[in-house]
């Protein structure tokens, strides 16, 4: 509840509390995903800083950095990718987090995030 309502000192309250950052909601949506979806910078960091896992899907096999794609929060995937989100995964209709993007017509979000992507596998 508190990363749908975008309250960084309630969650940063809940984790220091021991709140559980793999949570999910009844669509297998975490707080990750919420975060990055609503393009919160603050919020993400301070999840993926506790731990929370990148990659985890929910029940359309969407990961967080679908989510962000999907809404065009270019800063939130670019984190994603330089934290080693996994940019090929496929959810169940077959999109990567870029297709989701330009599917979406989030065309500059798609090209950062390609070039993030390729940046990370230069990396590797």
């Amino acid at each position: 509840v508190a990363c749908y309502y975008n309250r960084y000192d309630a969650v940063a309250t809940l984790l220091a509390h021991g709140a559980h950052v793999e949570a999910t909601d009844k669509g297998l949506k975490s707080s990750l995903m919420l975060a990055a979806g609503d393009g919160d910078l603050r919020i993400l960091e301070l999840l993926a800083g506790a731990g929370a896992p990148l990659d985890v899907q929910d029940a359309n096999g969407d990961t967080a950095l679908h989510h962000a794609c999907r809404r065009g929060r270019t800063k939130c995937a670019k984190e994603l990718i330089d934290r080693d989100a996994n940019t090929g995964i496929m959810n169940l209709v077959g999109r990567t987090p870029r297709f989701e993007a330009e599917a979406a017509g989030k065309t500059q979000c798609a090209v950062d995030v390609s070039v993030a992507a390729r940046m990370q596998q230069l990396r590797q």
